[in-house]
C-alpha cells in the first residue's frame, strides 16, 4: 500500500503544479485582454480576441475546478485506506491460513483415525462435548468433514459456519457449504 501511497501523493503534487500553472495562465490572459481593451479599437476582431480569452479562461476555471475536485477525491482515499494493508497481503495472509488448516488436515489425519471410532459414540447433543468439539474446529484441532462426530447435527454445523462467517473467512465457508450438500 506504501508504494500507492507514494505514487497517490506525488500524483496530488503534480495536480497542485498544475492547478497552480493554470492561476498563472489566466492571470496573463487577464492581462493581455486587459492590454487588448486598452489599445485597440472596437472592432468585430478585437471582440473575437477577447471572446477566444475569455473561453480559454473559462476552460481553465472548469479544469481547476476538477483538479481540486480530484485531488479531494485522492486525500480521502488515501485517508480511508492508509492504514489498511494491501488486498495482495491479505490474500497472502489468508492463503497461509488455508495452507496451515491444510497441514493441521495432513497432521491430524492419523489423530482422526484414531480418534473416529471413539468419536462415533460421542453425544454431540451433550453440551461439553458440543463447546469442545466446536472449540478443536475453531483451533485447528479437529477437521470437520463427514466423519465428525457432530457434522449431522444441524445446530453445529450452524456454529462453525457462523464462525467463519463472523471472521469473515468466506471461501471456508464456502467450503463447508459444499461439503454439507
Amino acid at each position: 500500500m506504501n508504494s500507492i501511497l507514494n505514487i497517490l501523493k506525488d500524483t496530488i503534487d503534480v495536480l497542485r503544479i498544475r492547478f497552480k500553472s493554470n492561476l498563472e495562465i489566466i492571470k496573463e490572459n487577464n492581462k493581455n485582454v486587459k492590454d487588448i481593451i486598452k489599445n485597440e479599437k472596437s472592432t468585430n476582431q478585437r471582440g473575437y480576441n477577447i471572446s477566444n480569452r475569455h473561453n480559454l479562461s473559462k476552460n481553465i476555471i472548469l479544469e481547476n475546478k476538477d483538479n481540486l475536485e480530484l485531488q479531494n477525491n485522492i486525500l480521502n482515499f488515501i485517508s480511508k485506506y492508509k492504514d489498511n494493508m494491501s488486498f495482495k497481503e491479505k490474500l497472502y495472509e489468508i492463503k497461509n491460513w488455508e495452507k496451515s488448516l491444510i497441514e493441521n488436515d495432513n497432521e491430524n489425519i492419523s489423530e482422526n483415525i484414531k480418534n473416529e471410532n471413539i468419536n462415533k459414540n460421542l453425544d454431540c447433543n451433550d453440551i461439553e462435548i458440543y463447546k469442545e468439539k466446536l472449540n478443536n474446529i475453531i483451533h485447528g484441532k479437529e477437521i470437520f468433514n463427514d466423519k465428525h462426530p457432530c457434522f449431522n447435527h444441524n445446530e453445529f454445523f450452524d456454529d462453525v459456519l457462523s464462525y467463519y462467517i463472523e471472521i469473515e473467512e468466506y471461501i471456508m465457508c464456502d467450503k463447508l457449504i459444499k461439503l454439507k450438500k
